[in-house]
């Protein structure tokens, strides 16, 4: 009998190369989105990736709504829990984005108890790791670390993330199973799937169109979503994956350097590229009119590195190349003529 796995937010960037890779190993997927008025094109998106339709179908479901996810989950064998907002814009209010990050896993956590599901993969992200915290330049962050949610510039989107994965990690430890795993990704890029942008991909689409003429001095760890979509059902296949988190990363770059990259690999495209790095002071100034550019300002200048060997070792990730990652998205993004 073929196992079904449920997979929330199955629009999203990640998600939908998740859903991907589990019809291509032979897994029927029940995916969650928020409306199924979209239904017959996804429908449509995995038929034309050559995928049986009979093996996908969709539910509609709200992280912070309780209707419907025990049917959701029914006969399911394992959740591959990935919905969870993220905005280009940092809110006025840092909880903003806290009850669908944290209701949205604690919900999933309890219906996938109720229903027996065995196991649940949640994605959380490296913004659950590096953020708030005053590490010398050049530190490594490791699964060990966490954000520091108590400081006082820690960014609404990994405030959510942090104190979701904290609770989720919280409630199976009061409640018991289902057996949890997190990922933790990094800024993911890579191919799409169809010309809807997460929102690092519209970032990338954003140096193409000239949005930044200059990049401030900030530091992404970079992973291709192919990566990130083969570390999530490895590690639900893998024992050895449970009760563990995995930061998913295959280095870091400055963000100048990402528009030195594509440069170099779209020379026809570059004429609108970032060719600056702005001085922290201007980037401060444009921070107090442009709520985009307020949101990073207490990354601004830190520079550090992002440990993948436990996902390299226990997942056997061997994550592509950050150049080749970005190449992949910029090649996308040309062939679906988005830039």
């Amino acid at each position: 009998m073929t196992k079904t796995i449920l997979v929330t937010g199955v629009t999203g960037f990640i998600a939908g190369h998740v859903v991907h890779e589990l019809l291509g190993r032979g897994y029927s997927v029940r995916g969650t989105v928020r409306s199924l008025q979209r239904a017959e094109k996804l429908k449509a998106l995995y038929e034309n990736l050559g995928h049986d339709p009979a093996k996908f179908e969709l539910v509609e479901l709200d992280l912070e709504k309780d209707t419907g996810w025990a049917q959701a989950m029914a006969e399911c064998t394992a959740v591959q829990h990935i919905a969870s907002p993220f905005p280009m814009e940092e809110p006025d209010d840092k909880m903003a984005h806290v009850p669908a990050a944290k209701g949205g896993a604690l919900r999933v956590l309890e219906n996938a108890r109720k229903a027996g599901v065995p196991k649940v993969v949640l994605t959380s992200s490296t913004v659950s790791i590096t953020n708030g915290v005053n590490k010398p330049q050049g530190y490594v962050f490791t699964e060990e670390d966490w954000s520091n949610t108590d400081a006082p510039d820690i960014r609404a989107y990994a405030l959510s993330k942090t104190l979701a994965e904290k609770a989720a990690w919280d409630d199976v430890e009061q409640y018991g199973g289902p057996i949890l795993t997190v990922m933790n990704p990094s800024f993911v890029v890579g191919p799409l799937l169809n010309d809807d942008l997460g929102t690092s991909c519209t970032l990338i689409k954003q140096f193409f169109d000239g949005k930044f003429p200059a990049v401030p001095e900030l530091c992404f760890g970079i992973v291709d979503v192919r990566d990130v979509a083969e570390a999530h059902i490895n590690a639900m296949e893998r024992e050895t994956a449970n009760g563990k988190r995995y930061l998913l990363s295959a280095g870091t770059m400055p963000m100048i350097e990402i528009a030195k990259t594509l440069k170099q690999a779209f020379p026809e495209k570059s004429r609108k590229l970032p060719k600056f790095q702005s001085p922290a002071f201007l980037v401060r100034i444009i921070a107090l009119f442009d709520k985009s550019v307020k949101g990073i300002l207490p990354e601004v200048g830190r520079l550090y590195e992002v440990d993948g060997s436990r996902a390299r070792e226990e997942l056997g990730i061997n994550f592509t190349s950050r150049e080749d990652a970005l190449i992949a998205l910029g090649e996308s993004l040309i062939e679906r003529k988005l830039i």
